[in-house]
């Protein structure tokens, strides 16, 4: 069934073009900085949106950035990429509207996500922290392919228990997690395997190896804090932080208060990302 719902979505849902030729210039030895800048300019909605990031508290320049040529500049080809990607891959499920889901709440929670992983690896030190971001903020858009395939399915996750952690509730009806399909939808886009793995391994961290098993981690414990965060008020009864695998923190060297450093790093920033991305209006920066 994941093969359908994501050969499905690969025609539904595809990339725009300019991601795509970003993806090829980010790795290729011949492209410049310049090339980078031009190409994202021909994209008004793109460069908008790029230049509110570049300006906002996502990075907190001391001065004004109004170029996109000075943005890569300054944050770099590969965040410029990332960044460039998370805004053209929000922008191919924008059509959506499904009104078993809150979409404003669904991208809340996958900004907040993307944001605290983000701060977790930078806590960690680790490098290209934005890719963290963006794997953050597409790990569960396996719920949006659902929800435009498969609406009964979907309608029958929401009904169930909400006591049960909404992983197992996806199990039970489908067979597998809707990570699953998150991470094959990244496969089929032909993205980096740095951003496609984690969302593979985000609720079994300790099962990946390698250099990407800390990114697996970070996600595993965004996807719950963001959770924690943005169900506060749902009556959800679930205990999202508790469900965090206690092998996790032993294995990332991480405590409760570096998470929760993430999470109010989230709640104050998280609004204003969320609003750039997701925002129709491209006429003002």
């Amino acid at each position: 069934m994941i093969e359908n719902l994501t050969q499905g979505a690969c025609q539904l849902f595809t990339l725009p073009d300019i991601a795509i030729k970003l993806q090829r210039l980010i790795y290729s030895d011949s492209s410049s900085a310049d090339e980078m800048a031009d190409l994202i300019a021909l994209d008004p909605a793109l460069t908008a949106r790029l230049l509110r990031l570049a300006n906002s508290s996502f990075y907190n320049f001391p001065a004004q950035i109004e170029t996109v040529s000075r943005a890569v500049t300054l944050v770099g080809t590969n965040e410029i990429f990332n960044l460039a990607l998370a805004t053209a891959a929000i922008g191919a499920f924008r059509k959506i509207d499904n009104s078993q889901l809150d979409m404003e709440k669904f991208w809340l929670h996958s900004v907040s996500t993307g944001l605290i992983a983000r701060n977790l690896l930078e806590q960690l030190k680790q490098k290209n922290s934005e890719s963290a971001f963006v794997s953050g903020l597409l790990h569960n858009i396996g719920l949006l392919v659902l929800a435009e395939q498969e609406p009964k399915m979907l309608a029958e996750i929401l009904t169930l228990d909400d006591s049960l952690a909404p992983w197992e509730r996806e199990k039970s009806v489908l067979g597998f997690c809707l990570s699953d399909c998150s991470f094959q939808l990244l496969v089929d886009w032909n993205l980096p395997e740095s951003l496609a793995m984690p969302l593979k391994y985000q609720h079994e961290p300790d099962t990946c190896s390698g250099e990407l098993q800390l990114r697996s981690i970070c996600l595993h414990l965004s996807t719950r804090a963001a959770s924690s965060l943005v169900e506060s008020n749902s009556g959800s009864t679930f205990d999202f932080i508790a469900s965090i695998q206690p092998e996790v923190w032993e294995l990332a060297q991480l405590e409760q208060a570096n998470l929760q450093q993430a999470m109010d790093y989230a709640e104050q920033n998280s609004q204003q990302i969320a609003r750039i991305l997701t925002q129709d209006d491209i006429h003002s920066v």
